[in-house]
């Protein structure tokens, strides 16, 4: 009896302690861009124990065959590339480019973009790496390069504008803008849409170029001297020069924007010899506000000058902004394929000749040059924009300002 006892305890350890649990499922969830879950599974657990029967000789001859999980795991796609578009005007009249004044951003949260592309109505003007790139508060944008004129329409009209990007890995973006063309104000050649040599001067007889845009922030200008940042061309003169008194002129027919005089016009507040001779020279005290003036710096009114960068960016409508050259003129140039807006900086005290609202003739004496704000001395500080306060470079490869670049 104790015998059996015994035989019947090593039966029982040995049928329940070779006994093999199956384990959980696995599951292996692949979540891609669009909320899609899969389940992937292969699983197989077989488990082969030889049989007992009670009068059988107990033996260790007892077969697991091991679980065996195959899965399959799809590597999951990154983020899709992100693009914004944004026009200075949706409805222009005719000659109208779309070019002139877009803002694009294309980018890629995984940092694997592939290409960028314009296209209008389906055709493609302009693409990576002909795009130009410039960084932003250390974000990477994209403008259409200086020059493009080729997408000029001359007709009334509908037309969509897109932007298109693509990853390395296949996934796209886009955006689109549709925009109206008007019948044309008034008929204007070519030649009279370019730009008017702004002073009365000729470089190297009684002028002098002491500054080039630079508008990459690389301390580099495309025809000479410049300073990081700068974002027009400073024509200088001498003292005696400005007392006889030298003209500005409209560079291209408009309409004037803004004007502001009456401030000290001797300043030498910059450069490493300044001096501040009058509190008109000298930097603003306390915060700038909407048609606020302080030391060198005026400000407009606020309104719908938002260009289209800050209309993407930050999704404002109404703006305002402010100038360092105390005495100034803007001039708005409806229509003109080639120019938004010229602005003429630092001029002389009571010399302004032209009010808001004004038209005015490409030629047309508008005040006379000075060396009011933050100057080193009489020059014309002169820019061209592609939008509200968007500067570009006039000026090519050639450095003349007959028949090249924007000018006529």
């Amino acid at each position: 009896m104790k015998h059996a006892i015994i035989i019947s305890v090593l039966i029982a350890i040995l049928l329940f302690g070779c006994t093999k649990f199956s384990q959980n499922n696995v599951h292996v969830i692949n979540q891609t861009q669009n909320d899609q879950t899969h389940i992937d599974q292969t699983y197989s657990n077989q488990t082969n124990i030889i049989n007992q029967s009670p009068n059988a000789t107990v033996t260790s001859n007892t077969t697991v065959i091991s679980n065996v999980t195959n899965t399959t795991v799809t590597q999951p796609k990154g983020k899709p590339p992100i693009t914004l578009l944004n026009l200075s005007k949706t409805t222009a009249p005719a000659p109208f480019n779309p070019l002139i004044g877009i803002y694009l951003y294309c980018g890629d949260p995984d940092n694997d973009m592939l290409y960028c592309e314009v296209s209008i109505d389906g055709q493609v003007v302009v693409a990576t790496p002909n795009l130009k790139e410039y960084s932003y508060q250390g974000i990477d944008y994209y403008t259409v390069p200086d020059g493009i004129i080729s997408f000029v329409f001359r007709e009334a009209g509908d037309h969509v504008i897109t932007v298109f990007a693509r990853d390395s890995e296949g996934q796209n973006a886009s955006n689109s803008v549709s925009f109206t063309v008007t019948n044309q104000e008034s008929v204007q050649n070519v030649s009279s849409s370019k730009l008017l040599w702004p002073v009365d001067c000729e470089i190297g007889a009684d002028c002098g170029i002491s500054n080039y845009p630079d508008l990459d922030k690389n301390s580099q200008a495309t025809c000479g001297g410049t300073y990081e940042g700068h974002e027009g061309t400073d024509i200088y003169f001498s003292w005696d020069q400005m007392d006889k008194g030298v003209d500005v002129y409209a560079a291209a027919d408009g309409v004037v924007q803004w004007a502001f005089d009456g401030k000290y016009d001797r300043c030498t507040s910059f450069g490493p010899d300044a001096v501040i001779t009058n509190p008109d020279c000298a930097a603003p005290t306390g915060e700038m506000s909407p048609g606020s003036t302080s030391g060198y710096q005026v400000c407009t009114e606020v309104g719908a000058y938002c260009n289209a960068k800050i209309k993407a960016e930050k999704g404002w409508t109404q703006c305002y902004w402010c100038f360092w050259g105390a005495n100034v003129v803007v001039i708005r140039h409806p229509g003109n394929q080639y120019v938004f807006a010229t602005r003429y900086d630092h001029l002389r005290q009571g010399s302004i000749t032209v009010r808001p609202g004004d038209t005015v003739k490409a030629g047309q004496k508008i005040a006379q040059v000075g060396s009011a704000g933050r100057s080193s001395g009489p020059h014309l500080h002169f820019e061209v924009w592609s939008d509200w306060y968007s500067p570009v470079d006039p000026w090519d490869s050639t450095c003349s300002h007959s028949g090249h670049g924007l000018w006529r």
